[in-house]
């Protein structure tokens, strides 16, 4: 005699990793840098959609959520392969001589962040 239970496995959040920026012209306004990052999951979920927020040096949100969704979503069947993701800011937000931080929250297909 055996007894099955029909349970869901638990799917593990994604992860954003290796956050880096590049700022291409830093000499003229507006200033627009290219954000990057990449994307993990264990499962190898794609990514669904990613929010950014931009930070001054005193913590103080300047800019976000800038919410992202990604059609076609960056697909990479194998668990944990790192998928790189780029984003090309085009607020109005920054000013010269600032120092800035960005935070990435990355969804996957189970919505998981």
């Amino acid at each position: 005699y055996r007894v099955y239970a029909l349970i869901s496995l638990p799917n593990a959040p994604p992860v954003a990793v290796s956050l880096a920026s590049n700022f291409l012209d830093r000499c003229a306004a507006p200033f627009t840098p290219v954000l990057t990052f990449m994307y993990k999951d264990s499962e190898g979920d794609p990514l669904e959609l990613y929010i950014i927020n931009i930070y001054d040096s005193t913590g103080t949100l300047v800019d976000g959520p800038i919410i992202v969704d990604t059609d076609p979503a960056p697909y990479d069947p194998l668990p944990n392969q790192e998928i790189p993701v780029t984003y090309a800011y085009s607020g109005s937000a920054l000013q010269y001589g600032n120092v800035y931080y960005f935070t990435v929250e990355v969804r996957d297909a189970a919505h998981l962040n």
